[in-house]
């Protein structure tokens, strides 16, 4: 999946405004997100069992992971990424244990924003979408609440396609560190 990279990019554009424009913050920045990553899986996993030791290995395993290791010292997308759609995993996770709309639509926003980063956060909505209708019974109220996080993945996808390539509004996906200079 291709990287969209906005919202990445205006985070970066943002912390360089703040602090100066620098490698090395933004680097910083990466190996915060890849701190948060880990501590989100660390709560994903002990929201699916008991045991904080199993917890504690399973993140260590998740953060020892080459691409993700390798990852937080740079500012390409992908820890994030990663980051973001853990976070929505939570909520979605969060959502099922106790059926509140607040974690429903925070795991969709959290979801806009991996989508926002790499084009491959769709698939949060799919799976979301699978799970759901595994679990809960199909009627017209489940296969709505099932399906609208994928479409609002997919219309999310498709507008900023569509605007990029129709009102020739240079809008970033490809350009990375060169764009964000030209924003500074």
């Amino acid at each position: 999946g291709g990287s969209i990279f906005l919202i990445q990019l205006y985070f970066g554009v943002l912390i360089s405004k703040i602090f100066g424009f620098s490698f090395t913050i933004l680097r910083i920045i990466e190996i915060l997100f890849g701190i948060i990553g880990i501590v989100l899986i660390y709560q994903i996993l002990l929201l699916v069992q008991n045991s904080s030791n199993l917890a504690m290995v399973g993140s260590i395993l998740f953060g020892m992971n080459p691409v993700y290791l390798s990852g937080t010292n740079s500012f390409h997308p992908d820890v994030p990424h990663i980051m973001f759609m853990l976070v929505s995993f939570y909520f979605f996770m969060k959502y099922f244990f106790y059926e509140k709309m607040y974690f429903y639509f925070t795991g969709i926003l959290f979801a806009i924003i991996a989508c926002g980063i790499k084009q491959t956060g769709i698939a949060i909505g799919f799976a979301f979408s699978v799970i759901y209708l595994f679990n809960y019974k199909i009627n017209i109220k489940n296969i709505v609440t099932a399906m609208f996080p994928s479409f609002v993945l997919i219309v999310l996808i498709l507008s900023y396609g569509y605007v990029r390539n129709n009102y020739n509004i240079d809008l970033p996906g490809v350009a990375g560190y060169a764009m964000m200079k030209n924003i500074l």
